[in-house]
């Protein structure tokens, strides 16, 4: 049987930024719903892969027209994600993972929403993906991190093995661990993104206002690689690397496991809230209190403001939470399983972010 997962109450990024009431939420949102119009274009002009979905008006799949009909014939038994993205900005994006696109249908039916504002993308699917990783390119350089496994462990924050973390300062690379087939896996997909072609460089800074540093495409990208060794985009953002600093993420120690992404270096102090998963301690945070948990997600945003840092036992730092807490001024720091063995509920701890050393006072 196929795993099934329905993303409906998961936060899009650009839903986080919205709980946050950022100012550029709106454009974020924007950005999100029309990366594959962007992807396409890439696809077009310099041959990017990525996971083309087929699309179809909702309404018209909600009627069956005979153009869906004739597409589910061929395709019913096809593992894919439904994406129900939306027309207008202020609706919610609905999407389904890991099923056919005939059991897909019966979610579909059941979704309480005006099909006349939204478009169906069927997108190919795996439950067997190689490698996924996200990035952003910068002025400064390329940092990001990559993982064995499924994508949604680095947007979710939800990796139980490490990530490989990784800055490129256009001349010198920097990974967290030796892992010779992440780091070619890394460089595959930078080599896709690099356009030295002028022509090419003016065409899609005409149709996509594009960037480009030392010939590479600017923005922030994800990717997955399948086991047929082909590697697939699956998004493209112009906004959010320029809300992100290069300098932001420190490897703080490999030796403690300790990685960490913040607005500045400094040093924090606070009492530590041991935080499981089944807990709900929205109003009993302390402010100033440094919150320890296996991951963040959602149900922490309301507490997130209060703290003086997060300590995640998952996840990685482009996540989701990782990005948004920079921009609440919140470290963020990934560690290992180990921290709750030494350090404990109400302990007072100092953080230097610079030098990667936590300590108990």
């Amino acid at each position: 049987m196929s795993k099934v997962v329905a993303d409906n109450w998961l936060f899009s990024l650009s839903e986080w930024y919205s709980k946050i009431d950022h100012q550029k939420t709106e454009f974020i949102r924007k950005e999100d719903n029309e990366k594959r119009d962007r992807l396409e274009i890439l696809h077009q002009e310099i041959g990017l892969p990525y996971d083309r979905p087929d699309r179809f008006p909702a309404q018209a799949v909600k009627e069956r027209s005979a153009q869906f009909l004739n597409y589910l014939q061929k395709n019913a038994r096809r593992l894919c994600a439904f994406r129900l993205v939306p027309k207008e900005r202020y609706l919610p994006k609905l999407r389904l993972r890991g099923k056919s696109v005939a059991e897909a249908l019966e979610w579909f039916d059941n979704q309480s929403i005006d099909f006349n504002n939204y478009t169906l993308e069927i997108v190919p699917h795996t439950e067997n993906t190689l490698w996924s990783s996200i990035f952003i390119i910068t002025k400064k350089g390329v940092v990001g991190e990559i993982i064995t496994g499924g994508h949604s462990q680095l947007t979710l924050g939800q990796a139980e093995n490490e990530p490989l973390f990784f800055k490129f300062d256009f001349k010198n690379w920097d990974f967290s661990q030796s892992q010779l087939a992440a780091e070619n896996e890394i460089k595959r997909a930078l080599k896709l993104l690099q356009i030295e072609n002028p022509a090419k460089q003016k065409k899609l800074f005409q149709k996509l206002n594009a960037k480009f540093i030392n010939n590479y495409l600017a923005g922030y990208f994800e990717f997955v690689t399948w086991p047929d060794n082909q590697m697939y985009f699956i998004d493209y953002n112009r906004l959010i690397a320029d809300l992100i600093d290069f300098n932001d993420f420190i490897v703080l120690s490999h030796a403690k496991g300790l990685r960490g992404i913040f607005n500045k270096k400094e040093k924090v102090v606070g009492r530590v809230m041991l935080v499981e998963p089944s807990q709900n301690i929205q109003n009993d945070i302390a402010p100033g209190s440094i919150l320890i948990c296996q991951e963040v997600s959602p149900q922490h945003l309301p507490m997130m403001k209060k703290l003086s840092a997060i300590i995640s036992q998952k996840g990685g730092l482009l996540s989701h939470a990782a990005i948004v807490a920079r921009e609440l001024g919140v470290p963020y720091i990934v560690a290992d399983k180990k921290i709750t063995k030494i350090l404990k509920h109400g302990d007072k701890i100092e953080i230097d972010l610079a030098r990667g050393i936590i300590k108990i006072i």
